[in-house]
């Protein structure tokens, strides 16, 4: 009968005891013990090291570095430590054998698993588990992918109790080619693991993850994004699915992350009023905002054509109807912009000094449009939910880039993308023919407030001018101020011949039609270009450039007219048609 292994103590020459086993075929490895063990201790901490030893290599389920691994913390921990290792050396013995993780249960069995321990942190068990210091987590998706590409198939079978940093450094030595900031997202999902497995979860006693283990993050790169043009190329294009068409649209206009997008339901968004709420986020402030002009139209739309899915339904979805999952999404929403013909290099181009494009630059693309045309800081966040400003002014210069080119906003939605144009219905509006909308104008007075066209329009334009460069007159108003001054000066119109044209007018606040200046001769035209100036804001809010242009040329061709009440012949209205001539368009 072969005699039972016991290893071998020995000091060095420091004095420092060790046991010497065997972990391998004729390879043995020195083992440091606790300095505070007395001889008689070192004794049966030996044994028990050389029994651990001999056990680990019969079966064959740990490789060197794990033996030796579990080997030194058997020799120096003490206590419930120790009876960790040992419990973890049974576990491996035992073929890999994972515990049994019961849902529902009222703590963390002790052999639990990489992978089991991360699945109670993902599906929010440990949250229900320890509500007091561990919290439920919002970008889960995104955590799960990481776990399940990269963490799980190096170390998902360790158990907790043996995980070391060896395992650990092997995780990140197979991580493939990635950005510093992916590669420490990954090392902070092992470590918060780790840190949750001392306290509150008590599996381990130390975290074996040193302070410094989090990779370092390099100087920040210029991050791309979309110009305008670019935007309504890639919405445009049919080569692209039209569920992820409206989905980017989406995002460059409202700007939420895109793991928030994705659990939007169609419960969040009120239609009727063009708002949105997000309750669930990665920063756990809720927050609501209006609809960028156009989007609440397309959204319509988008519903329609999808049957009007039930309320608790996913806002956006993949070509199956499933809900769309955030994994790849930054390449493939590379290779549409190259679908969509849009090559510039910059969005391409990934060096020491820039990022290539990616999902996550939709916001990029929002801030900067939105700072370019003058929102402030705040508008944006309430939208992004950016906690501090530091993000935001990261877009200032491209921002700033924009507005000297003058390449305006993004394209209403509505009208962006072709499957949906004229398709959607919003307020105020009911289905004309062919499904167009059709405006319901109600005239109440020809006052337009300044701050209901603030988002719709951009006021700086100068359309409509009469001699002298000055603003025409709408009829039926005085000269003075008031609370109503009514100038349209730009609309969002974008399409050709439309760029830098306005009607002008000036009003007095609260008059009704037909009750001001020269009123007795002309109460039917002011009516009609009453009814003419409510219909064109209307179209311009809905995002109708066709209605706009035709009310834009009427009220021109109205103000050109002769004037009978004045007695006298009207300020020269700007033809659109010799003026679009005459620059080309």
């Amino acid at each position: 009968m072969s005699r039972k292994p016991t290893g071998s103590l020995f000091r060095n020459d420091a004095g420092r005891l060790y046991v010497r086993v065997l972990v391998g075929d004729n390879d043995r490895e020195s083992i440091p013990l606790d300095p505070k063990l007395t001889e008689e201790q070192a004794e049966q901490r030996k044994e028990l090291v050389a029994d651990l030893a001999v056990r680990l290599r019969a079966s064959g389920n740990a490789t060197r570095d794990a033996i030796v691994a579990l080997l030194e913390r058997a020799a120096v921990h003490e206590g419930r430590a120790l009876r960790d290792v040992i419990a973890a050396v049974d576990v491996i013995c035992k073929g890999g054998a994972q515990a049994k993780v019961i849902p529902g249960g009222s703590s963390v069995p002790k052999q639990v698993s990489i992978q089991q321990f991360g699945q109670l942190w993902t599906s929010g068990e440990l949250a229900r588990m320890y509500p007091d210091h561990v919290k439920p987590k919002r970008s889960v998706e995104q955590d799960v992918y990481r776990f399940d590409r990269h963490i799980y198939p190096i170390a998902g079978h360790v158990p907790v109790a043996a995980f070391t940093l060896d395992d650990a450094e092997r995780v990140m030595r197979a991580l493939p080619p990635m950005s510093p900031a992916s590669r420490r997202h990954i090392a902070q999902l092992l470590h918060r693991l780790m840190a949750m497995a001392v306290f509150p979860c008590r599996l381990l006693a130390t975290n074996p993850l040193p302070r410094g283990f989090l990779p370092k993050l390099g100087p920040a790169k210029v991050k791309a994004c979309l110009y305008p043009d670019e935007d309504a190329r890639l919405l445009a294009s049919t080569a692209i699915p039209l569920c992820r068409r409206v989905l980017w649209g989406f995002l460059n206009r409202e700007g939420p992350r895109i793991s928030e997008a994705a659990r939007l339901q169609v419960q969040d968004v009120d239609l009727d009023r063009g708002a949105l709420r997000l309750e669930k986020n990665k920063t756990n402030d809720p927050r609501a905002w209006a609809l960028s002009p156009g989007v609440p139209q397309a959204l319509r739309a988008w519903l329609a054509l999808r049957g009007d899915p039930s309320p608790s339904a996913p806002l956006f979805v993949i070509e199956d109807g499933e809900r769309f999952s955030v994994e790849h999404a930054a390449e493939r929403l590379r290779s549409h912009l190259q679908l969509a013909g849009i090559d510039r290099p910059e969005l391409f181009e990934d060096s020491d000094a820039r990022q290539q494009v990616r999902a996550h630059d939709t916001r990029s693309t929002f801030i900067t449009v939105a700072l370019a045309n003058g929102r402030s800081e705040t508008w944006g966040a309430e939208r992004t939910g950016h906690r501090s400003s530091v993000m935001i002014q990261r877009s200032r210069r491209a921002a700033r880039t924009f507005a000297e080119l003058g390449l305006g906003e993004l394209a209403s939605l509505a009208q962006a993308i072709p499957e949906l144009a004229g398709n959607g219905t919003g307020n105020g509006t009911d289905e004309g023919e062919r499904g167009l909308p059709k405006v319901k104008i109600k005239v109440i007075s020809t006052s337009w407030p300044r701050g209901e066209m603030a988002d719709a329009v951009d006021l700086k334009g100068a359309l409509g001018r009469g001699n002298g460069g000055e603003p025409a007159k709408l009829p039926g108003k005085s000269e003075g101020g008031g609370d109503g001054s009514t100038r349209l000066e730009r609309g969002c119109d974008d399409s050709e011949g439309a760029r830098g044209d306005s009607i002008g007018g000036s009003g007095a606040g609260g008059e009704r039609c037909g009750e001001g200046v020269g009123v007795r001769g002309a109460s039917v035209r002011a009516t009609l270009l009453a009814q003419l100036g409510e219909g064109l804001r209307a179209a311009i809010v809905a995002g109708d450039v066709e209605t706009a242009r035709v009310a834009h040329e009427a009220i021109g061709r109205l103000l050109g007219a002769s004037m009978p009440w004045q007695g006298e012949a009207a300020a020269d209205v700007l033809d659109l048609a010799r003026e679009r001539e005459r620059r080309g368009r």
